[in-house]
C-alpha cells in the first residue's frame, strides 16, 4: 500500500511537472514565436530546472508541437461542443457561424491565437509533417460538417458539393487574414467590429458580388 501511495504521489508530481512547462511554453511561444524561444529562456523565466525540463523533453521542438497538439485538442473539443447546435440551424448562417468559431475560441483562449498562426501560417520547415499528422483529426471534424452543411443548400448547377467544400476549407484557412485587409483602413478594435467586417466578407465569398439574373 505504500508503495502504491508513493508511486501515486510520484505520478502526480510528473504531472505537475509537465503542466508546469507545458504553461511556461505556451506563453513563450505565444509572445515570441517559434524562432525567438530557447529552452534556456523558458526554464530562466518561468523557474524550471534545466535538469526536470530534460527530462521530460529533448528540445524546443518536443515543446512546440505539445503546444500546437494541446492548442488543436482545445479547439477540436470547443468545436464539436457547438458544431452540435449550429446543425439545427438553417445551412447559410452555420456555415457563416462555423467560420466564427475558431475566432470565438481564441477569445477565449488568446495564447493559442500565435501558436495557431506559427503552425499553420508560419511553419517551421522541418516539423511540417509532424504539424500535418497533428491537425488530421481537425481537418476531418471541418470536413465532414462542410460537406453535410453544404448538402443543404441549393448550388448553381455547374458545382459540385465535393469541389465547394474543398473551396471553402480552403478559404477557412485565410479567412481572417482576408478580414485584415477587408477593414485595413478601418482600425478594428473590438470584437464587435471585428465580427461584423467577418460577415460582410462572409456574404461576399459565399454569395458572390455579380448580381445574378
Amino acid at each position: 500500500i505504500r508503495q502504491r501511495r508513493n508511486n501515486m504521489k510520484q505520478q502526480e508530481r510528473q504531472k505537475k511537472s509537465k503542466e508546469k512547462i507545458l504553461q511556461a511554453a505556451i506563453t513563450e511561444f505565444s509572445a515570441s514565436g517559434y524562432d525567438k524561444v530557447t529552452m534556456e529562456n523558458i526554464c530562466t523565466r518561468h523557474g524550471i530546472s534545466k535538469g526536470m525540463m530534460y527530462h521530460y523533453y529533448s528540445g524546443k521542438d518536443d515543446l512546440f508541437l505539445l503546444c500546437v497538439q494541446n492548442m488543436y485538442q482545445m479547439m477540436q473539443q470547443y468545436l464539436e461542443e457547438n458544431m452540435a447546435e449550429l446543425e439545427k440551424k438553417d445551412a447559410l448562417h452555420a456555415l457563416k457561424e462555423f467560420w466564427m468559431l475558431r475566432e470565438s475560441f481564441f477569445g477565449e483562449h488568446p495564447p493559442f491565437k500565435n501558436i495557431f498562426e506559427n503552425a499553420l501560417l508560419r511553419t517551421p520547415p522541418h516539423l511540417f509533417e509532424k504539424i500535418e499528422e497533428i491537425r488530421g483529426p481537425i481537418e476531418a471534424l471541418n470536413r465532414q460538417f462542410l460537406h453535410r452543411t453544404i448538402g443543404k443548400i441549393e448550388l448553381r448547377e455547374n458545382l459540385k458539393k465535393e469541389n465547394v467544400s474543398i473551396y471553402l476549407e480552403a478559404m477557412e484557412s485565410v479567412f481572417w487574414k482576408l478580414v485584415e485587409q477587408y477593414r485595413r483602413e478601418q482600425r478594428i478594435s473590438d470584437v464587435h467590429s471585428l465580427m461584423e467586417a467577418a460577415g460582410e466578407l462572409w456574404d461576399m465569398v459565399l454569395l458572390g458580388v455579380v448580381r445574378q439574373n
